[in-house]
């Protein structure tokens, strides 16, 4: 019985074993941390225990491509068979819901800790720059090991009880950012009522709602706060840490893996009964016999493509409606926010930054999600193939895509377009146009873009945690000795702090140019297969 459910978990784990992509990507994984352990010793004379420095940087890396790929690469593990319509026919073959939950999820599980594992001799190697002990670095992987096993079965259940990868993964992603930043920010408010009044919003809270909360913190919000592995990575690296590895952290995310696993086979025959999953999503559209019909999906446009990508990725004209309600609330609730903290707020003065930089995070997160799927639902949905036999050139295929997404940036730009004008005393000018730190993150967004939708094009899932940690390491090893060197010729010969930016811009637009060519020839190569 155990080796029939262990059957798609061994027949994958063959499978990803033959594929040279994913040695590759381990490969590459391991040469970049080797790179970042060569630059941290060339740099160890100029900084203070530089083994500390270089782990520390590691650390949080791996913590932040674990939380990426709870929402990314986890939360799809199902939803793939569902969107596929390929469940049924594992149920047909006789594979029970424990080899499908083993086989689907738990070969993603070894995949990441194999990235963990690889890089682990390099990280030991840090004790020689000082700073940090071996100690340390087994109780810190540890507890990276602990979280990553629950993320994967957070995910995993997600994936069970979503529909479609989208559904899991915005689901994944709110349950991880309650325990992450939810649980410390409550706390936080609590602590806040308690040394600076007991009045929200200039209402008085009772005193049976403060004691309620108390217990509340108590009970429940420190428990989950000391099982946050966000929370222990400084305990992990304080000086004198002798701490035994396996910690209240550890041990609980791993049984709170385990519960989260058991819930997934208890519920799995209760959500995966029927396939109900046989198209292209197409959300907020309304019936014909609505009276909002007028604002749903029309006739199709002169250019088909750009039609086709603001009605079924950015959601069309009723996803427009909406973000034009919630982001034109947020502003607002902002506000009240920052007044309920500080005692006082003027609108004069922080209104436009507010606008101005709440909308460039709104537009940076619909960028990412946007660049994650223009290219990858044609994949997923097998209709690259005939979109490139449009009499069109690839070019003019990708740039409509592009189009027909930037579209959906409608609301979020006429917020930010307003909150320039509101703005006084040249803020924008003198905190964004001039600043040589807002051009440099503006290039490697822009970069970050491009990989990330010729990354989906040719890994199956995680193609925006895999963009996230090239980029990180490339900066890291790369950009410090190739751009460097130039920003400081430059900035000698011009005397302008400002013009020290110019390499970093010709730069980026030479590495976007050849992702573009790059994107080019991938969708060439796809639909020739």
């Amino acid at each position: 019985m155990l080796h029939g459910s262990l059957a798609l978990l061994i027949r994958s784990l063959r499978m990803d074993a033959r594929l040279a992509r994913g040695h590759l990507i381990r490969l590459g994984f391991a040469a970049l941390i080797l790179a970042a352990l060569v630059w941290a010793h060339i740099t160890s004379l100029a900084f203070a225990a530089p083994g500390l420095s270089f782990f520390r940087v590691i650390t949080y890396l791996n913590f932040a491509f674990i939380t990426i790929a709870g929402f990314s690469l986890f939360a799809t593990a199902i939803t793939e068979e569902k969107e596929e319509g390929t469940l049924g026919l594992l149920k047909m073959a006789g594979i029970s819901r424990l080899g499908i939950l083993l086989g689907k999820s738990t070969t993603r599980l070894i995949t990441a800790i194999m990235l963990l594992l690889v890089q682990l001799p390099f990280t030991l190697l840090a004790i020689t720059l000082g700073g940090i002990t071996f100690g340390q670095i087994a109780a810190t992987y540890w507890g990276l090991f602990a979280y990553m096993v629950l993320v994967a079965n957070v995910g995993l259940l997600c994936s069970v009880v979503s529909k479609r990868s989208s559904d899991a993964g915005t689901l994944s992603a709110l349950l991880l950012g309650l325990f992450l930043a939810g649980v410390p920010g409550l706390q936080g408010y609590i602590a806040w009522l308690k040394t600076k009044g007991t009045k929200v919003f200039q209402y008085k809270v009772p005193e049976q709602v403060i004691e309620f909360l108390e217990s509340f913190q108590a009970n429940v919000l420190q428990p989950l706060s000391d099982a946050s592995v966000y929370n222990r990575l400084d305990v992990f690296m304080a000086t004198g840490f002798a701490e035994s590895p396996f910690s209240e952290q550890v041990v609980g995310n791993l049984i709170a893996a385990c519960v989260f696993f058991v819930l997934a086979w208890i519920v799995f025959d209760r959500f995966t009964r029927e396939n109900v999953n046989l198209g292209t999503d197409r959300r907020m559209l309304f019936k014909r016999t609505s009276r909002l019909s007028r604002i749903g999906v029309n006739r199709a446009w002169s250019n088909p493509l750009i039609w086709k990508d603001f009605h079924f990725i950015t959601g069309g004209k009723p996803a427009m409606f909406a973000k034009f309600v919630f982001y034109g609330l947020s502003i607002p609730a902002i506000g009240l926010i920052i007044e309920h903290f500080e005692g006082s707020f003027s609108w004069y003065y922080l209104g436009p930054p507010i606008v101005f930089f709440s909308m460039l995070a709104f537009i940076a997160v619909e960028l990412c999600f946007y660049a994650s799927r223009i290219f990858h639902d044609e994949l997923k949905w097998k209709t690259h193939g005939p979109l490139m036999m449009l009499p069109m050139s690839p070019t003019r295929i990708a740039y409509s895509k592009v189009a027909g997404c930037l579209l959906g940036l409608i609301p979020a730009s006429t917020y930010l377009v307003l909150g320039m004008l509101l703005g006084h005393e040249n803020f924008l000018f003198e905190n964004i146009l001039l600043s040589p730190q807002a051009w440099s993150v503006l290039v490697q967004f822009i970069v970050f873009l491009h990989l990330t939708a010729y990354l989906s094009l040719i890994v199956k899932w995680g193609a925006m945690p895999l963009a996230i940690a090239t980029l990180f390491f490339v900066n890291t090893c790369l950009l410090s000795w190739v751009a460097v060197i130039p920003m400081m010729i430059v900035q000698a010969i011009t005397g302008e702090e400002e013009a020290a930016i110019m390499p970093i811009i010709y730069f980026g637009a030479v590495v976007v140019a050849i992702l573009q060519f790059l994107i080019r020839q991938r969708l060439h190569s796809v639909a020739s297969q």
